[in-house]
């Protein structure tokens, strides 16, 4: 009972928007290491839950009209489709599907993919390693405390695979691309891809600003987004996300977005094919 109240009073109080999908990759062919498979879908099943959702009454907008104040006047009925990272796989699966149906979507950027720099290296630690080794490093990177990728090539004896990114990671001119479809909105996702609460606030501020410089300069659009890599953030984080300029800011889960939601600490659902 007092569940069920406090329920109607949150949506009363802080009635839902919509929601901000987090996505990662379109593939044809899913990874069969656990871990990485939950951050790709298929074609097929993109296009499907478009259709789905477009049947149930639902509209797919841009960022800045999800969080703007128009999309509160038909509540639970506003969708933004977002991917983190830079995958070309974007370009050349999601975004034909996209065009199709007229779908905007925001593009959360790590400028080291494009740039040919990335450090992939949770798609790099498949390599030859079976399931249960992956999961297991994979655990113990993250719950380390320490710089992820560092942490991964210390326990594997690797160095980075700047190939790996060349052959993945999105150019410039693919990125262009869709911003001048009119259908992509451009947020930062950071340059390198940390997460920001396990480095100096010297280095958080560097990934901040200079990840919105290039963005900017290569295509010569305002970046007002940011998502946190890792979902890792704290109060000090969104305080320097604040100052560098963004006008919001997402987790990678959480589910819907309310209004009066904090900005720089914003809800995703986080979509997993099963």
């Amino acid at each position: 009972m007092i569940h069920r109240i406090k329920k109607t009073l949150l949506n009363l109080l802080h009635p839902c928007i919509g929601q901000v999908w987090c996505l990662h990759r379109v593939v044809e062919v899913r990874s069969k290491y656990p871990s990485n498979r939950e951050l790709e879908i298929t074609p097929y099943y993109l296009e499907n839950e478009i259709v789905r959702q477009k049947e149930q009454g639902y509209r797919f907008v841009s960022i800045d009209d999800l969080l703007s104040s128009k999309c509160t006047v038909f509540p639970k009925k506003w969708i933004n489709i977002s991917f983190d990272d830079g995958f070309r796989d974007i370009y050349h699966r999601a975004f034909p599907i996209f065009k199709k149906y007229g779908i905007p979507f925001t593009l959360y950027l790590t400028t080291s993919f494009p740039e040919g720099k990335a450090d992939i290296w949770w798609i790099q630690m498949e390599n030859g390693r079976s399931i249960d080794d992956f999961e297991r490093i994979l655990k113990i990177v993250y719950e380390s405390g320490k710089p992820m990728a560092d942490e991964m090539h210390r326990l594997t004896q690797t160095t980075p695979n700047e190939s790996l990114c060349l052959d993945l990671a999105l150019n410039w001119d693919e990125i262009s691309e869709m911003v001048d479809s009119g259908l992509c909105t451009v947020g930062s996702h950071t340059v390198s891809h940390p997460g920001l609460v396990r480095i100096s606030e010297d280095s958080c501020i560097s990934e901040l600003y200079e990840s919105k410089r290039i963005i900017e300069d290569k295509l010569g659009v305002e970046v007002a987004h940011f998502s946190y890599p890792h979902s890792m953030q704290n109060e000090r984080v969104q305080r320097m996300v604040f100052e560098a300029g963004y006008k919001s800011a997402t987790l990678g889960y959480g589910g819907i977005v309310r209004k009066g939601d904090n900005r720089y600490c914003l809800n995703r659902k986080y979509i997993v094919q099963s």
